[in-house]
């Protein structure tokens, strides 16, 4: 988006309409979450890796203990493969859910 600049006295609807807009934007731009992109690089890395790459621990195979079990773990937003994680690790690393404003 482009700057934009305003005097008073309509500086502060012209600032509210324009959050608003750019609100509306984030909404519509990542509300809805990207499928990963699986490639036969990211497939080889997955398969590749014996540890998850948040906690460094080995992953676990038995079924019975699925928090420590292999997962995909990728950006929500890009659709691009991060890495190996445990089930666990990779449901502490969630995306965030807001942009932060100063």
């Amino acid at each position: 988006m482009k700057r934009i600049v305003y005097a008073w006295p309509s500086a502060e609807k012209v600032f509210v309409e324009k959050l608003e807009e750019v609100t509306r934007f984030i909404h519509e731009k990542f509300s809805k979450p990207v499928p990963i992109l699986w490639t036969k690089e990211a497939e080889a890395k997955h398969n590749a890796q014996n540890n998850c790459y948040a906690c460094s621990v080995e992953f676990k195979s038995d079924k019975k203990d699925f928090k420590y079990r292999k997962v995909r773990d990728h950006c929500h937003y890009t659709g691009k493969y991060r890495g190996a994680l445990h089930s666990l690790c990779n449901l502490k690393l969630k995306d965030r859910k807001s942009i932060p404003v100063l």
